[in-house]
């Protein structure tokens, strides 16, 4: 299961997944007003060859995250991109939110 984050900006949460090694093409984004599901496949074929043998070796992984949304979202309006490894999806409020930011003191 890829590592997540979720933050909260106030118009939008904005997730970002680990899934190194796993093409754009590979990974597939649904969602509705409260959840977003994100899954993907990767496949690694690799292939040795020596004077008297072949050796061949597949692996296949597949992940499925489900993320439950606290406040409704526009499905319609998700932008997904993949930077090194990394898949950032903006996800916009229907009703956005003003982030409040309190600094406290250590005691």
């Amino acid at each position: 299961m890829p590592l997540c984050d979720m933050i909260d900006k106030g118009d939008k949460y904005e997730i970002s997944l680990e899934v190194p090694g796993i093409a754009k093409e590979k990974i597939d984004i649904r969602a509705t007003k409260n959840k977003i599901e994100v899954s993907g496949q990767q496949e690694r074929k690799s292939e040795d060859k020596g004077k008297n043998y072949v050796y061949n070796e597949r692996s296949y992984h597949s992940f499925n995250r489900r993320i439950p949304i606290l406040e409704e979202i526009i499905p319609s309006r998700i932008e997904a991109k993949m930077d090194n490894g990394i898949l950032r999806i903006d996800l916009p409020k229907k009703t956005p939110t003003k982030i409040e930011e309190a600094k406290a003191e250590v005691k």
